[in-house]
């Protein structure tokens, strides 16, 4: 990662800031990635946008603000601050962001991409008008070395009436030329000023309007921001370290941004409910009775002289050591659901012909299986295919806890990149399928259970097939296809490879739900 930017000469802020902002704002780069992201790609196109993402955050940051004079380089930017500072609802975003580093780095973060938006824009700025930043910034800071020249050859000049010495030949001419290269570079920058200043004034209302609104909402965002993250902590179980403060406001904004990403949440906080309500229902309807006692790592029916070890230290260690290998007494109940519930291992495929809302379908229904298997504390990895075994990929996107009885975390990146994966082209089982059946091998995953999610749209070779047959007879697993009928959808492609077959359109008739209590 890039150093974090530092603004080292304090004449060029635009906001007073102090040794404690400065570290606030240290910190909040190197929380957000995506606010150094910003700023690299801001100082390409403007060489003071390190600097206007700084003032920016203590602009919400600092309980005291006091505005700087800003040099001729600057006048841009504070021209964008001005726009903050004067939009009717910032006062009200000042309260709420004041000594908050989390939420002073996402107002200043969504702030300076919408003017990098505006500095991208060829119709609001030419390459030309963009070129003339960097020339006025190289003037301005000749003309700051020409004035500390000048103030040298002055106190040189003063220390040698002082001491009832005359001037120097060399002093008095170097001081000249300092003083007329300065006037020089003074009306090069005015010109370009002139220049700039037209630049901005020629600009649409709408960028000023767009920049307002932006400060006016930008509260509303901040609170749904949080909003989303508890609801989808609540959903998926995120680590606690994910949910913290200092990372809570970068969830937000993700799930903000990305309406994709609110739909497939979305339904898959639904197909939770459905396939947990199916369960509750189905328990609380069985009539069940004590059949026998056998050994395994269920904690709902476990006989109490089990529970009686965790009182004792190191019976408690026996206590975890028995349960990771499900070796557990506990009562076993005549009548209760007889299907297995072992780890899952799930093909999505992330083919052109998936693309829309078959993929949110796909992934809405591969993460209810993930949050099952959390749940029941259970492996669980994603495979993710197209049409070529290079595009293929493995997500597993539950935090391993060994030796651990606490439930599961999800892996909260790997989880985004899971969402975001979509490879297209075409459609081949084959390689994917090898990939899960190659992941039944490792500890985690032993008898484990393979599940198909696709439109169907592909072919298998025969001889392939016969292959993956045996294996499933020497192995034990079973495969599963899961399809997604919501358009174009081939059933005959499923057919002689899964054990079972589900749609979508089926949900209605619990054929789905059958599905979800396997796991």
């Amino acid at each position: 990662m890039n150093e974090p930017p530092r603004i080292d000469d304090r004449e060029r802020a635009l906001v007073e800031r102090d040794a404690y902002d400065e570290a606030a704002f240290a910190r909040a780069l190197e929380r957000y990635p995506s606010l150094l992201e910003l700023i690299d790609s801001g100082r390409v196109l403007m060489p003071s946008f390190p600097s206007l993402t700084q003032d920016l955050f203590c602009l919400f940051f600092k309980y005291t603000l006091r505005r700087l004079e800003p040099t001729a380089d600057l006048e841009v930017s504070n021209r964008v601050l001005d726009w903050v500072i004067s939009s009717s609802g910032f006062e009200r975003l000042n309260a709420e962001t004041t000594l908050d580093e989390d939420r002073s780095a996402l107002a200043a973060e969504l702030i300076g991409a919408r003017w990098l938006e505006t500095l991208r824009d060829p119709s609001l700025f030419s390459k030309n008008e963009l070129l003339q930043q960097f020339e006025l910034d190289q003037l301005e800071e000749q003309k700051r070395e020409v004035d500390e020249q000048l103030e040298s050859a002055a106190e040189i000049a003063t220390a040698l009436e002082d001491q009832g010495e005359p001037h120097t030949p060399g002093l008095d001419e170097a001081t000249d030329g300092l003083r007329e290269e300065q006037a020089s570079l003074k009306d090069a920058i005015d010109a370009l000023l002139d220049e700039q200043g037209d630049v901005v004034e020629n600009l649409p209302a709408r960028v000023e309007s767009d920049l307002r609104h932006l400060v006016d909402t930008l509260p509303e965002q901040l609170d749904a921001a949080e909003e989303l993250v508890e609801g989808f902590d609540t959903l998926f179980g995120l680590a606690e370290e994910t949910t913290s403060s200092k990372t809570k406001m970068q969830l937000g904004r993700r799930l903000m941004e990305s309406q994709k990403l609110l739909d497939l949440f979305r339904l898959a906080g639904q197909l939770k409910e459905h396939a947990l309500s199916r369960k509750r229902r189905k328990l609380e309807s069985s009539n069940t009775e004590l059949h026998s006692i056998r050994r395994s790592g269920s904690l709902s029916t476990l006989l109490p002289s089990e529970l009686l070890l965790l009182r004792h230290p190191l019976l408690r260690l026996d206590f975890k050591r028995r349960f990771v290998e499900n070796t557990l007494q506990h009562y076993e109940l005549q009548g209760e659901d007889r299907l297995a519930k072992g780890p899952v291992v799930v093909c999505i495929d992330a083919s052109g012909s998936m693309q829309g809302p078959k993929e949110i379908w796909a992934k809405a229904v591969a993460l209810t299986f993930m949050e099952l298997c959390r749940i029941r504390r259970r492996a669980f990895r994603a495979i993710v295919f197209s049409g070529r075994p290079q595009d293929t990929r493995r997500f597993d996107l539950l935090e391993q806890r060994r030796n651990s009885l606490a439930t599961a975390s999800v892996e909260h990146e790997e989880l985004w990149a899971f969402v975001n994966y979509f490879p297209r082209g075409g459609t081949q089982f084959e390689h994917p399928i090898d990939v899960a059946i190659e992941s039944l091998g490792e500890r985690p995953f032993r008898r484990a259970d393979i599940i198909l999610i696709t439109d169907g749209d592909a072919f298998l070779d025969e001889k392939w097939l016969q292959r993956t047959r045996a294996k499933k007879a020497a192995m034990g697993f079973e495969l599963h296809a899961v399809l997604i009928d919501t358009g174009s959808h081939r059933t005959s492609t499923l057919e002689p490879l899964a054990d079972s077959i589900s749609s979508i359109k089926s949900l209605a008739s619990d054929a789905l739900g059958e599905l979800f209590e396997k796991t």
